[in-house]
């Protein structure tokens, strides 16, 4: 029994060295395994077309897809795409979009695409664009679109073909059927730089192209006409100015077959005025009844609301409103005309207006209630007194009347109280008003009673013994974030 019993632990302690030896070496190839990370693979990568046939003059839709199927970034991806004879390359139809991804430049010239980023491990990019394939092809020819993306090393091409064809066989079903009319989506409001996107929903059907109608009007008395291809949006970028005003609607074209006109979508953009057109729209909207000896005009790149007599008031504006959501009111203005104590001008903002004459003989139509900052002078050379009040209604001489202010009269110093002052208005879309001028804060409050009311204009008022004249050398309406 002793001698067996030493057979056994020796054999036992034998299997459990093997045991531990194997699974030591398992663990070191393991490891080794992960540690090792795969190289940056753009091998994956694919060009597609949205046509394999298509007609003369027809646009084409290309797709090219980069992506990264290894474990190692690749930090200087190269897209070349110089298309060939037969396409004409749709200007701004070029646009990507990135998963763990980062472009450093893109663009087309003289039908030459390129792109140059980087793409993380298993990222990836999709660029899109379109070409117009030329008129003088003819049916049999074969459009051959290459792209070469370079990164890792080697050269990779990818191509994607269309063959021309001049016949379709058209079933009596579908050219009796009508093309359905697009629906618009809502205007988004403007950026800073008044730049919006106008967007529409696909209706769906092969080869269909859509054309878009812009105006500054509903009617569409005097449109611009902008054949879209393919795109489902369209970029708008305007300069600032009065006329800031705009409609939209757009229609879709399947082979021969035009559909109705969409719904129509309108948008205030930016507003910009500096008075050098007198056809610009402002106007007295607004003043007291018992004494109504109150002018405005244009002259010489300025506007002017003048008070012919002592205690009365008036408000010139256009007939506009500011761009949705957040916005900032600028103006320039100083007194003239022999200032003296207590002559005041000012900006008003938030007021109502329901698209009728303005005014109209009871002075019912606009401008009932609005926000109104007052800036009077009072003998200082270098200050004014400012406050913020909101108005709710008029009294019997059209005077306007309220009870809440978001400030109260404060003295704020100006580089001349006697001169042009630059006065800024920040309205929120949560119901904060700030106010600065020329830079500086004055003050501010939060109410939200008018801030979906959009229409804008201008203050003066006189004092006990005489009149006044507010002058404004521009005015501006921008969009904040």
């Amino acid at each position: 029994m002793g001698i067996y019993f030493l057979k056994t632990r020796r054999s036992t302690f034998g299997i459990g060295v093997s045991l531990l030896v194997a699974f030591i070496l398992i663990m070191i190839v393991a490891n080794a395994l992960i540690a090792a990370p795969s190289a940056a693979d753009l091998g994956g990568s694919t060009k597609t077309v949205n046509h394999s046939q298509a007609f003369p003059g027809e646009p084409l839709q290309y797709t090219v897809v980069i992506s990264n199927s290894g474990d190692t970034a690749v930090s200087n991806v190269v897209l070349t795409d110089t298309l060939p004879t037969g396409l004409t390359y749709q200007p701004g139809s070029l646009t990507y979009t990135l998963d763990s991804a980062a472009m450093t430049t893109f663009g087309e010239s003289n039908g030459i695409i390129n792109w140059t980023g980087v793409i993380s491990d298993l990222g990836s990019v999709a660029i899109y664009y379109s070409a117009v394939l030329t008129d003088n092809l003819t049916a049999g020819n074969e459009i051959l679109n290459a792209v070469a993306i370079t990164g890792t090393g080697s050269l990779i091409t990818r191509t994607a073909s269309t063959t021309i064809i001049t016949s379709t066989n058209i079933y009596l079903p579908i050219i009796f059927m009508p093309v359905p009319a697009p629906e618009l989506n809502s205007i988004p409001k403007p950026d800073s730089a008044n730049q919006w996107t106008v967007s529409w929903a696909d209706i769906n059907l092969s080869g269909t192209t859509y054309e878009l109608q812009e105006d500054t009007n509903s009617n569409f008395t005097a449109p611009t006409t902008i054949d879209n291809g393919v795109n489902l949006s369209y970029a708008i970028s305007h300069t600032a100015s009065a006329n800031n005003y705009y409609c939209y609607r757009v229609r879709a074209k399947a082979n021969s077959l035009i559909s109705g006109w969409s719904n129509v979508q309108c948008a205030y953009g930016n507003y910009s005025d500096n008075f050098s057109d007198s056809s610009s729209g402002w106007a007295i909207r607004r003043q007291d009844t018992d004494d109504t000896a109150n002018s405005s005009y244009y002259q010489n790149g300025t506007f002017t609301v003048k008070i012919g007599g002592r205690w009365d008031y008036s408000l010139a504006a256009p007939v506009t409103q500011a761009p949705a959501g957040s916005y900032k009111i600028e103006g320039l203005v100083k007194l003239t005309d022999g200032i003296d104590n207590l002559q005041t001008y000012g900006i008003v903002f938030g007021a109502d207006g329901n698209g009728q004459p303005c005014p109209n003989s009871d002075y019912s139509s606009c401008f009932n209630h609005y926000y109104r900052l007052q800036i009077i002078w009072f003998g200082s050379p270098d200050k004014l007194r400012a406050d913020l009040k909101r108005i709710d209604y008029h009294d019997s001489n059209n005077i306007g009347r309220g009870t809440v202010k978001l400030f109260n009269f404060r003295d704020v110093t100006v580089g001349d109280a006697n001169g042009y002052n630059k006065w800024t208005i920040e309205v929120f879309a949560d119901g904060t008003i700030n106010v600065y001028v020329n830079g500086n804060f004055v003050g501010g409050g939060v109410d939200t009673t008018y801030v979906n009311d959009r229409y804008f204009g201008m203050y003066a008022a006189s004092n006990e013994y005489s009149g006044t004249a507010a002058q404004f050398d521009w005015f501006t309406v921008t969009a904040l974030p």
